[in-house]
C-alpha cells in the first residue's frame, strides 16, 4: 500500500477566479487564455500535464481546460483527476481535437471540440462551474 501527498494549494483571493489553460499548442491555448480572461479570469497557462499540476498545487484553481490529445489520452485523465483532488470544487474542461475528440458521453468532464464555438465554451463553462448558464 502506499500513499500519495497532495499539496495545499493557497487560499483563493476573494473576487479572484483563477484558471488553468494547460495545452501545447500555443495558437489554441492563446485563444482559450483570451477567452478566459474576457469573461473575467485571471489565467494561468501550462504546455504539458507535469507543469498544469505544478500550477495547481501554487494556484487556488475554480478551473482547468486540459487538451486532451486522443480518446484514449489516460495522461490528461489523470491530471484531470489530480487537479479535482487538490481542488475539490473546481471545474474541469476537456479541450479536443474534431478528429480524435471523444463523445461527451465517454468522459465525466464538459468537452469542447476544436474549433470551439464561444456558446459552446460557455455552456461547457457554465456546466464546469456549476452555474446556470455560464
Amino acid at each position: 500500500m502506499f500513499s500519495i501527498d497532495l499539496p495545499k494549494a493557497r487560499p483563493p483571493t476573494p473576487g479572484r477566479r483563477c484558471a488553468l489553460v494547460a495545452d501545447d499548442d500555443a495558437t489554441r491555448r492563446a485563444g482559450l487564455v483570451r477567452h478566459l480572461m474576457n469573461r473575467g479570469f485571471f489565467v494561468v497557462e501550462s504546455a504539458e500535464g507535469t507543469a498544469a499540476l505544478q500550477v495547481a498545487a501554487r494556484e487556488p484553481l475554480a478551473l482547468a481546460v486540459l487538451h486532451r490529445t486522443a480518446p484514449d489520452d489516460a495522461d490528461s485523465d489523470r491530471t484531470a483527476a489530480l487537479i479535482r483532488l487538490i481542488h475539490p470544487q473546481s471545474g474541469i474542461i476537456l479541450a479536443v481535437d474534431t478528429a480524435s475528440g471523444p463523445s461527451e458521453s465517454a468522459t465525466d468532464w464538459p468537452v469542447i471540440t476544436d474549433p470551439w464555438d464561444e456558446a459552446v465554451f460557455d455552456r461547457c463553462l457554465g456546466e464546469a462551474l456549476g452555474e446556470a448558464d455560464g
